[in-house]
């Protein structure tokens, strides 16, 4: 006997609302009387058509959305100018180059997934996710580092040779967990994540995984060409959206600023975000260092502050003038920060001996000092200290 109230619910439009709270609270299901009875189902009651309808009632309610991202995106910026004094600040805009898929398997009646904000309804990409994979691309590119290919930063144990990653700044920007019993080693990372939110609301669309042998993996069954494929559904964010992503930098890790920088190019570029990059989801584009992409949407004009100001091209042997941003923790040197925005410090060994005995009464936050740049590697900055601004 079917079940006319469910029919009912299914016919009503949403017009207000969270789409992630509908989504995981409202499950529509098939008649009691039909062969897929209980099930999630689409507007007309079928099955196949479950994904397609919240795809469809996404779209009627991400309208919703658009004021609370807004919003969200002011309360990051404003956290993060909140920070300054204590953290080095990095953002950035990228462009969604190909479908995003984030959650696909987190539980839910479709079998299939999507990470939704829990304030907003929209999809976004959790901190940890960001945390993982630029952590990948930074040890990559460690690894593709000459300056770190002598044998004292690789170990070699029965599965063959490896990075350790303790005596590189990996450690310094992700943190490292020592397995040892002393433990001394272990750290937490210096590298703040936020999680990054959508410039606008953006669109979701339904795409498939087409398994061609499932019972070869349900059954242990030889795999073969008279096996049906079971087309298995799930939603995806469309190509084409703006992210805005967001992380604090202790000052002491600052040095490695370019480091991170590329670890994160390579991570959107190449590695890719979230589920199936294997298959060429979850790339990037046209990543703008300190400001958003250029049509982001409404949420990021308008003057408002988001991101900082364009930063400024420093190479080795350049003459720049710095900011001083204070004596670092340890007292073992000076933090300023350079004209590209990047922050870097000038050891206490490198500072005139009238200096060295008062750092703190001689270089005060906010003082100008010209410093010239020796070297850049995998994001450190050596730095020479040559006087104060107008000596």
């Amino acid at each position: 006997m079917p079940v006319t109230g469910n029919k009912d619910a299914r016919d009503h439009d949403f017009l207000k609302g969270n789409f992630g709270l509908w989504y995981n609270k409202y499950i529509p299901l098939c008649d009691e009387g039909s062969k897929d009875a209980f099930k999630p189902c689409g507007r007309n009651g079928d099955k196949e058509g479950a994904v397609a309808y919240y795809c469809d009632m996404y779209g009627r309610l991400k309208q919703n959305a658009g004021t609370l991202i807004e919003k969200k995106q002011r309360d990051q910026s404003a956290y993060l100018k909140s920070m300054e004094r204590r953290f080095a600040v990095l953002q950035f805009s990228a462009v969604l180059s190909s479908r995003l898929i984030t959650g696909l398997g987190q539980s839910h009646p479709c079998e299939t997934s999507i990470v939704l904000d829990h304030t907003t309804g929209v999809p976004y990409i959790p901190a940890s996710t960001l945390k993982g994979i630029v952590r990948l691309g930074c040890t990559i590119e460690v690894i593709n580092d000459d300056n770190y290919s002598s044998g004292e930063f690789y170990g070699e144990d029965k599965n063959g040779r490896f990075l350790r990653e303790e005596k590189t700044p990996v450690r310094e920007l992700f943190g490292y967990q020592d397995d040892s019993d002393d433990g001394k080693l272990t750290t937490s990372g210096g590298v703040v994540f936020l999680d990054a939110y959508p410039a606008e609301p953006p669109s979701i669309t339904a795409d498939i995984i087409n398994p061609h042998y499932s019972k070869y993996y349900q059954e242990k069954i030889p795999p073969a060409d008279n096996q049906d494929p079971v087309p298995v559904k799930f939603i995806a964010v469309e190509k084409g959206a703006v992210f805005v992503f967001r992380m604090l930098i202790e000052n002491d890790s600052a040095n490695h600023i370019e480091l991170l920088k590329n670890g994160i190019e390579r991570a959107l570029y190449v590695e890719g975000i979230g589920a199936k990059t294997a298959a060429g989801y979850g790339r990037f584009s046209s990543i703008k260092w300190g400001e958003p992409q250029a049509g982001a949407g409404k949420s990021l004009s308008k003057g408002s502050a988001v991101l900082q100001e364009p930063t400024v091209e420093i190479k080795e042997g350049d003459s720049v003038k710095a900011a001083v941003l204070g004596v670092l923790a340890d007292k073992s040197g000076i933090q300023v920060k350079l004209p590209n925005n990047q922050n870097a410090s000038i050891g206490k060994k490198q500072l005139p001996g009238e200096l060295k005995n008062d750092m703190k009464a001689c270089f005060k936050e906010g003082a100008v000092v010209k410093v010239k740049v020796l070297k850049i590697s995998s994001g450190s900055v050596q730095l020479e200290f040559q006087g104060f601004d107008g000596e």
